[in-house]
C-alpha cells in the first residue's frame, strides 16, 4: 500500500521506473500515564501473498503498515489489527483505485467490529 499510494512521488526521484526505497521499520510504543498499552500495530512485508492472492506478472508484492489507537480500549484496534489488512487486499478496486479500496475497506472494518462486539446478534 505505501509502495502504491506512493509510485508517483517515487518514480519522480528516481531515473529507474521500478525503483523501491530500501527502508528499515522500527517501531516504539509509549505507554504514558495509563494502566494498559492500548495502541497496537502490524506490518504485512508481503500483503497480497499473505492474504493469499496472487501478485500480477512484474509487479512486487506491497507492504502494509497498519498504526491502531486504542482509545480507551483495544477491542477496536485488535479487530483492526485482525482483519483490516484482509479487507483491503480483497478489494476489488486494489488495483485501480486506492482511495476507493481504503473508503470500502473502513467500512467493513468497522462493520465487522459491530457485528463481533457481545450482543450484537
Amino acid at each position: 500500500v505505501v509502495k502504491t499510494a506512493l509510485a508517483p512521488f517515487l518514480c519522480m526521484v528516481s531515473d529507474q521506473e521500478a525503483w523501491v526505497p530500501d527502508a528499515p521499520i522500527h517501531s516504539h510504543g509509549d505507554q504514558g500515564i495509563r494502566g494498559t498499552m492500548e495502541d497496537l500495530w502490524v506490518v504485512v512485508e508481503h500483503l497480497r501473498s499473505f492474504c493469499g492472492f496472487p501478485v500480477p506478472e512484474g509487479q512486487t508484492d506491497d507492504i502494509f503498515i497498519g498504526l491502531y489507537d486504542g482509545h480507551t480500549g483495544k477491542e477496536a484496534a485488535e479487530f483492526a489489527r485482525d482483519h483490516l489488512h484482509y479487507y483491503l487486499a480483497n478489494q476489488p478496486t486494489y488495483e485501480t483505485d486506492m482511495e476507493a479500496s481504503l473508503a470500502k475497506t473502513f467500512f467493513q472494518t468497522d462493520e465487522g467490529f459491530i457485528r463481533s462486539a457481545p450482543g450484537s446478534e
